[in-house]
C-alpha cells in the first residue's frame, strides 16, 4: 500500500472542501460529493484527535487551503499516520475509492484550431474509430 498515494489523494479530495467551508458556504455543489468529502475530513479529525501537531496541520490548512505547503505538510502527516495504523490506511483507501467519479463508458475530445499552421494530432490508448475532420 502506498501511503503517500493515499494521503495525497486525500488531501486533493479534500481541498475544494476545505475552500467552501473557509468561505462559509452553506450551499453544497454537488451533495454527494460533498458528503464523500466530508466522511474524508471526519476520518482524518477523527485520528488527529489525540496529535496536537496534526490538528494544528488541518487547521492550517483549512485556512488557507490553497496554500501548496500546508498541503505538503498535511500529505506527510497522513501518509505517517496510514503508515503507523493499516485500519486508518484501509478506511481512507476505501473513502478516497467511493469519492472517485464515476468513469465514462466513453471518452470524446473536441479541439479546434484556427489560423495558419495549427495542425495538431493526439493519438493514445484509443479502440474503436477515430474520425478527423
Amino acid at each position: 500500500m502506498n501511503f503517500v498515494e493515499i494521503a495525497t489523494s486525500a488531501v486533493s479530495i479534500l481541498i475544494p472542501y476545505l475552500a467552501k467551508v473557509a468561505e462559509g458556504a452553506a450551499q453544497k455543489a454537488g451533495e454527494s460529493v460533498w458528503e464523500k468529502a466530508e466522511a474524508i475530513y471526519q476520518a482524518i479529525v477523527s485520528k488527529f484527535s489525540e496529535d496536537g501537531y496534526a490538528e494544528q496541520t488541518l487547521k492550517r490548512l483549512k485556512e488557507k487551503p490553497s496554500n501548496e505547503e500546508r498541503q505538503k505538510a498535511l500529505v506527510g502527516i497522513l501518509a505517517e499516520k496510514a503508515e503507523e495504523d493499516s485500519g486508518f490506511a484501509k478506511q481512507l483507501n476505501r473513502l478516497i475509492s467511493n469519492a472517485a467519479p464515476e468513469q465514462p463508458s466513453g471518452q470524446s475530445q473536441d479541439q479546434t484550431s484556427t489560423g495558419d499552421h495549427n495542425n495538431n494530432l493526439q493519438i493514445g490508448g484509443n479502440t474503436g474509430d477515430l474520425t478527423f475532420h
